[in-house]
C-alpha cells in the first residue's frame, strides 16, 4: 500500500497536472482504507489458519495443509506447514510490494518527462519536487521490510541461528525505526511536537519518572 499510494501520488500530480493540493487533502479517507488493508489483511489468514487448526479432521479436505500448532513445536509444525502458512505468505506480499515500487519508479521517468514538455507552459508548483520526499519515504520504508522480510526467509534454511542476531534485532526493533523514518519528514516532526504540547505527554512522562525515582 506504501508503494501504491506513492506512485499514485506522483502519477496524478506530475504526469497528469493535477494539483497536489487535491490529492492530499484526503488523508483521513486512506488512513481509513490502510487501516482495513493493513488489519484485515491478517485478520483474514489467522481466522483461516485458526479455521483450519480447530476444525475436525473429516471437514477438512483431502491435501490441504493445516497449520497443526504445537504439534512438535509451540508454532507451526513443518517446513510445509511454514511455507504455506507463513513464509509463502510473506514472499507473495513482498513480491506485490516489489512490482508496486517498480511501477512507482516507472512513474517517475514519465514524470521527468512531463516536466521536461510542460515546465515552459506550466507552473513550476504543479511540479512540486518536495513531495517526492514522500516517495523516498516510502522506498525506506520498503527497504526496511525487505531486509527484514528476506533474512527472516533465509534464516529459517541458512544455519547457524547466532548468524542472524543482528537482523532478527533490527526486525524486532522494527516499529523504532519506522518512527524514525516518519519523523525524517519535517511535517511528521511538527504533528509529534504539536501533539506533544497539545497533551503535555513529554510533562507527565518525566513527572511520573521523577516520582519512579524518588526515594519512598
Amino acid at each position: 500500500m506504501r508503494e501504491t499510494d506513492g506512485g499514485r501520488t506522483i502519477g496524478i500530480a506530475t504526469v497528469h497536472l493535477v494539483p497536489l493540493t487535491g490529492i492530499l487533502s484526503n488523508d483521513s479517507k486512506k488512513f481509513k482504507a490502510y487501516s482495513v488493508y493493513a488489519w484485515g489483511g491478517p485478520f483474514v489468514v489467522t481466522s483461516v489458519s485458526a479455521l483450519l487448526f480447530f476444525l475436525p479432521e473429516r471437514y477438512v479436505a483431502a491435501g490441504v495443509v493445516r497449520p497443526d500448532f504445537g504439534v512438535n513445536t509451540c508454532f507451526l509444525d513443518g517446513d510445509l506447514e511454514y511455507l504455506v502458512h507463513f513464509y509463502g505468505l510473506v514472499g507473495a506480499l513482498f513480491l506485490v510490494n516489489l512490482l508496486l515500487l517498480g511501477h512507482t519508479i516507472y512513474m517517475l521517468f514519465r514524470a521527468g518527462a512531463a516536466f521536461n514538455c510542460c515546465s515552459k507552459t506550466e507552473s513550476p508548483r504543479a511540479f512540486n519536487r518536495s513531495h517526492l520526499d514522500a516517495y523516498w519515504q516510502r522506498f525506506s520504508l520498503f527497504t526496511l521490510m525487505a531486509v527484514c522480510w528476506v533474512t527472516e526467509v533465509l534464516s529459517w534454511k541458512i544455519p547457524p541461528a547466532g548468524m542472524w542476531i543482528v537482523t532478527d534485532l533490527l526486525n524486532s526493533l522494527q516499529g523504532l525505526v519506522v518512527f524514525l523514518i516518519f519523523l525524517s519528514s519535517k511535517k511528521k516532526r511538527h504533528l509529534v511536537v504539536e501533539f506533544c504540547q497539545k497533551t503535555g505527554f513529554l510533562a507527565r512522562l518525566f513527572k511520573c519518572d521523577s516520582k519512579a525515582l524518588s526515594p519512598t
